[in-house]
């Protein structure tokens, strides 16, 4: 079963207490996190780059999952400007390249990767992240140009050592290869390639570091199955997971999510691990303490990477259950919380800081910035699981076409045709919806945001004549967002009958409210929001009415909550209830209306022969078969080339080049079309232009650059 609703909602304010408790431990003036809330009592010098970078890591993941549900946090402290300044403003006051920022302390400690990994983590969120930004107002989504250089440079100094580290004849010899320092170091790595500011692991190395964790991964099952299983191997079995997931999650599955169950069953009875906190050596780093939360963050963020993978998963049972090990966790951090006063040096009164410290204790008495920072992290990535295995779940109950089943399609704008001088939805919509949700210009060109209500990027009500590509233009829509497609046919809500439609109806949008990300089309679903005065007979309301008023208010609801698209495909508009139409429901009305004549020349060109290859026939054709085809359908075009194509192979080749015979054969397969076979007779053509002229204005208006509009063959 997922996890209630009431906790779900609870995560966000557990979340701004982490972010306000971490802000607290935020030192302006040296622009770094204190360690604990000890040093308060000081005026701190001291740069403290693990805790800071933990920290920097930990903000940006919450403050980008309070964003999605609308509780982003004010008086924030934190400036990511300040903090990248102070890296470099500390290389040039200490005379230390910021390559060097990742020794542990001060003097002649070495570099090492598990703090180097945690700084080129914080710099990707911040190089990554648009959402923080736009929230306190700071230079639109966009990074100044010096900050993003001084990122890019810091992060491609440390994956450069990171990667000597992983290719270090000791590490290869497992005399230093602890698999906590090698997945910290390995994520890293991989995460800067994904953002371009990486070169590749060489698959020599990476191949090396599977076949280990692989190993690892059955020797300590097989340990754990025959009872002769030490607690501190769970940082081992879990951080060998975390390299297969991220290496092939999809090969790995079964074996990473066996890991994943066995770390969870050895939770003891306070939700937590045993021996955590004990401090292990593991070469350059020197001792390091664990918390419990990086051990569930480690988790969940493996959980959701193998997941994710598979898009719409046949089987989320052990996801669910190693979400009940970390929700058992979750329950341990809400106990954990606390709060201490502390007399901070210069200030007359005392301050009370609240957050995290050793987990063991249930009160502790020192808040400390890297437990709140992992605190924070791993609630993050938690929530972020639940909602992917959620929508999994819902997703294998319906018709869902997959992101990678959309991208194998192909389909674009440039596939269902260009756009005409007067008829311009493909802009329209893409302009309207997908650009708004689609960040161009960000770091990434495929950031995402939410849709919301107050930006109408949230639904489409699509209609025109049958066969006019409705439902491949929505499938465009999913594609271009890289998300999956939801198809809900009238079945859905009819399966069990007229009389259940209210009970389904509620079903279904209880599972349709889960989803995020997601593109949803109601096909040929007319029937579902017809008018409620049609059909009225003598004993009061229709059937029909109501179908219609239980569908209404969940729409509505639907609409209201954002995070998704959802489109209804209809043939007439003016058949559905008035009340769809309505602000608030629908923010978008488009007709689609057959192609154009600057479409049809596209798709004659496309559909021509391709052994025909003299131009100035095949200019004679595309002109021939563009004015010919007026009104019809795109299958109906596709289906009068390709009976063109048979009769033009059947030619003797002395004729196929001749255009005079060849055009000849053109009219013969024009002529032969019926007006009574068209899938868009001339009346349903002339209503859907008044359809259109009175529901569609707002995309019909002159272009920009164009001082006039052209007249169109219609």
């Amino acid at each position: 079963m997922t996890p209630s609703p009431s906790r779900s909602e609870s995560v966000a304010q557990w979340l701004q207490k982490a972010v306000h408790g971490l802000d607290q431990l935020w030192h302006p003036k040296r622009a770094t996190f204190l360690q604990n809330s000890n040093q308060l009592l000081i005026d701190p010098e001291r740069f403290y780059p693990t805790c800071t970078f933990v920290s920097v890591s930990s903000l940006h993941a919450m403050l980008e999952e309070l964003r999605r549900s609308d509780g982003f946090p004010e008086g924030i402290r934190y400036n990511d400007k300040e903090f990248v300044q102070s890296l470099e403003g500390i290389g040039a006051s200490e005379a230390i390249a910021i390559s060097d920022l990742t020794r542990r302390g001060s003097g002649e400690s070495p570099w090492n990767p598990f703090t180097a990994g945690w700084l080129v983590r914080s710099l990707l969120q911040i190089h990554n992240s648009n959402a923080y930004r736009r929230c306190i107002g700071e230079s639109g989504a966009e990074l100044p140009t010096k900050l993003a250089g001084s990122i890019s440079s810091a992060v491609r100094t440390q994956c450069e050592l990171l990667l000597d580290y992983l290719e270090s004849d000791s590490h290869a010899k497992q005399e230093v290869g602890h698999p906590f320092l090698t997945y910290l170091s390995y994520y890293a790595l991989t995460h800067a390639f994904e953002a371009s500011l990486s070169n590749a692991i060489p698959n020599k190395t990476r191949d090396a570091l599977t076949s280990h964790a692989e190993d690892q991964c059955y020797r300590l099952l097989g340990m754990y199955s025959a009872g002769s299983w030490a607690p501190t191997g769970l940082l081992y079995l879990v951080n060998a997971a975390g390299i297969l997931a991220i290496r092939d999650p999809l090969r790995y599955r079964e074996l990473i999510t066996a890991s994943l169950t066995a770390v969870g069953e050895l939770h003891c009875q306070t939700g937590t691990w045993p021996l955590l906190r004990t401090s292990f050596n593991s070469g350059p780093v020197g001792p390091l303490a664990v918390s419990a939360f990086e051990i569930g963050l480690h988790v969940a963020e493996i959980a959701r990477r193998t997941l994710k993978t598979d898009e719409v998963a046949s089987d989320t049972a052990p996801f669910m259950k190693i979400l009940s090990y970390l929700d058992a966790l979750y329950s341990s951090a809400r106990k954990a919380y606390s709060s201490v006063t502390v007399q901070v040096a210069g200030n007359s009164a005392p301050v009370s800081v609240s957050g995290w410290g050793d987990e063991q204790l249930p009160r502790s008495a020192l808040v400390e910035s890297w437990v709140t920072a992992y605190v924070g992290l791993f609630l993050s990535a938690t929530q972020e699981l639940r909602q992917l295995a959620r929508q999994q779940t819902v997703l294998s109950r319906y018709s869902a076409k997959t992101p990678s089943e959309l991208r194998a399609s192909a389909v674009s704008w440039e596939d269902i045709g260009a756009e005409d001088v007067d008829v311009r939805y493909f802009g329209y919509i893409q302009t309207r919806i997908i650009d708004t949700i689609r960040l161009p210009s960000g770091p990434k060109p495929d950031a995402i945001v939410l849709p919301h209500r107050s930006k109408r990027n949230v639904s489409l009500l699509l209609f025109g004549p049958p066969g006019t590509s409705k439902t491949t233009i929505v499938s465009a829509v999913a594609q271009h967002l890289g998300w999956p497609l939801v198809t809900l046919s009238p079945g859905v809500f009819l399966n069990e009958g007229q009389h259940a439609i209210d009970k389904r109806a509620s079903e279904v949008f209880i599972d349709l409210n889960q989803l995020e990300r997601v593109v949803i089309l109601f096909d040929e679903c007319d029937g579902l929001f017809l008018a409620r005065d049609a059909g009225k007979g003598e004993y009061g309301l229709s059937v029909t009415a109501l179908i219609t008023g239980a569908m209404l208010p969940r729409l509505q609801d639907l609409h209201d909550r954002g995070r998704l698209v959802f489109v209804l495909s209809t043939n007439r508009i003016t058949a559905i209830d008035p009340a769809i139409r309505r602000p608030g429901r629908f923010d978008h009305i488009v007709g689609i209306g057959p192609p154009g004549k600057r479409t049809r020349a596209m798709l004659a060109a496309r559909w021509l022969p391709q052994a025909m290859v003299a131009k100035e026939l095949r200019d004679v054709l595309v002109g021939l078969f563009a004015n010919a085809t007026k009104n019809l359908t795109r299958s109906e075009i596709k289906s009068i080339l390709d009976e063109f194509g048979l009769k033009w192979r059947g030619l003797d080749t002395k004729f196929r080049d001749d255009v005079s015979h060849v055009q000849e054969v053109a009219q013969q397969v024009v002529s032969s079309i019926s007006e009574d076979a068209r899938m868009i007779t001339p009346e349903m053509f002339k209503q859907f232009k008044e359809e259109r002229d009175r529901y569609c204005l707002s995309y019909r208006q002159k272009r920009p650059d164009s001082g006039s509009r052209s007249d169109n063959d219609e």
